[in-house]
C-alpha cells in the first residue's frame, strides 16, 4: 500500500510540474503554435511585426468620434446596435466603417462573424475599423494601434 501511495504521489508531482512548466511557457510566450512569431519574439530579426496585437493594443477604448478624429474623416450619425455604435467614415479615399463596443465579448463576436464577409479589420480595445485595403489598415495601425485581422479561409 505504501508503494502504491508513493508512486501516485510521484505521478501527481510530475503532472503538476508539467502543468506549471506549460503555464509558465504560455505566459512567457514561448509556445510555437500556428502563426506564432519567429525567434526574437516578433518576427524577422526580432523586429515587431505591424500586426502584432500584443505590442499595439492601446490601453483605452476609443469612441467612433475619437476614431474619426484620429483617422481624419467625417462620419455619419452613429447607428446603435445591441452592444456597439457604427458609423461610415468618408473623406479618406477609402471606404471605412468605425465601431465602438460596450464589451470586449460583443466586439469579439462581431469581428468573428464579420470576417466571414471579407474585408480587413483593425481591432483595438473595444473599437474596430473595417475596410478593404490591408495597406491602408497597416498605415492606420501605425497611428491607432490595434491588431490587423481578416478572414484567410476564403480569400
Amino acid at each position: 500500500m505504501w508503494c502504491a501511495q508513493t508512486s501516485e504521489r510521484v505521478w501527481r508531482g510530475r503532472v503538476l510540474a508539467a502543468l506549471v512548466t506549460a503555464a509558465v511557457l504560455a505566459v512567457a510566450g514561448c509556445g510555437a503554435g500556428p502563426g506564432a512569431p519567429e525567434a526574437g519574439g516578433h518576427g524577422h530579426g526580432g523586429q515587431p511585426r505591424p500586426d502584432d496585437a500584443a505590442n499595439t493594443m492601446p490601453s483605452e477604448p476609443m469612441t467612433v468620434e475619437a476614431l474619426a478624429t484620429a483617422v481624419g474623416c467625417q462620419t455619419s450619425s452613429p447607428q446603435h446596435g445591441s452592444d456597439f455604435r457604427q458609423a461610415n467614415c468618408s473623406g479618406t479615399g477609402e471606404k471605412l466603417v468605425l465601431l465602438d463596443f460596450d464589451t470586449a465579448k460583443g466586439q469579439r463576436e462581431w469581428v468573428d462573424m464579420s470576417k466571414a464577409y471579407g474585408g480587413v479589420y483593425l481591432v483595438g480595445n473595444r473599437w474596430t475599423v473595417s475596410g478593404n485595403s490591408r495597406d491602408y489598415m497597416l498605415a492606420l495601425q501605425a497611428r491607432l494601434g490595434g491588431a490587423i485581422e481578416q478572414d484567410t479561409h476564403g480569400s
